[in-house]
């Protein structure tokens, strides 16, 4: 089971969604969040848990939705049951998401290296070596460094906030990302929404004022840091 699925806002000039009735566009946004949480490549329940899910005791009404919605290409009956059409396509992993993983799995790499046990030069000079090429990576991969930079400084995230900071940085770019970073923790906002929100404004020429703080030693010894590593 899935907690969310991916919506397209492209939907809204969808052809097909466009033919839509108000009843039958709320039916196919039900029937992709209950493909959602089947988590079967869009396979759908039979058709009576189907109506309970949604409520119905009419499941004669509610076939007739389905053959309406089969017409024009949402979903399809077949062998195994009805099926969101095209569901698997547009709910794979998005490039920022499989960069997501990617920085998780050199987190822990790292930290499996940092929590080996030296008995010896030799192996403590090993462990060193890994972790300057595990450093080294983290350098060159400036996108796996801002994932981490806005945990330290925001908040940990989570699948579908890692895709948004990933489609950031494909959108506005890292030094524009990392400067939005910065903004954001100068002014304790702990959030994605807060940060898309400085990207926005900065780059429709809005500016984005912060708080009356001063930047600390620390501070702008970190943001030294942050660019260095780009």
């Amino acid at each position: 089971m899935t907690h969310w699925i991916k919506l397209y806002t492209e939907i809204l000039n969808d052809p097909k969604m466009l033919r839509l009735d108000d009843h039958l566009w709320r039916r196919t946004i039900e029937l992709f969040l209950l493909a959602g949480l089947q988590n079967r490549y869009g396979g759908l329940p039979n058709i009576d848990d189907i109506a309970l899910h949604f409520r119905s005791k009419d499941v004669t009404k509610l076939l007739l939705d389905f053959q309406k919605l089969e017409e024009i290409g949402i979903i399809k009956e077949t062998k195994k049951g009805w099926v969101v059409t095209k569901f698997t396509t547009r709910q794979a992993p998005s490039t920022a998401a499989i960069r997501m993983r990617r920085y998780r799995n050199k987190l822990r790499n790292v930290t499996r290296n940092e929590n080996v046990t030296v008995h010896d030069q030799n192996q403590n000079q090993n462990q060193n070596q890994n972790q300057n090429q595990n450093q080294n990576q983290n350098r060159e991969d400036g996108e796996g460094f801002i994932f981490k930079m806005f945990e330290d400084n925001i908040c940990i995230l989570n699948a579908m906030m890692a895709e948004q900071l990933g489609e950031a940085i494909d959108t506005y770019g890292k030094e524009k990302v990392v400067d939005a970073i910065k903004i954001s923790s100068d002014n304790n906002a702990r959030t994605m929404r807060y940060l898309l929100r400085v990207l926005e404004n900065n780059k429709n020429g809005k500016g984005w004022k912060k708080k009356d703080t001063k930047t600390t030693e620390e501070g702008r010894k970190k943001y030294g840091e942050w660019e260095t590593k780009l």
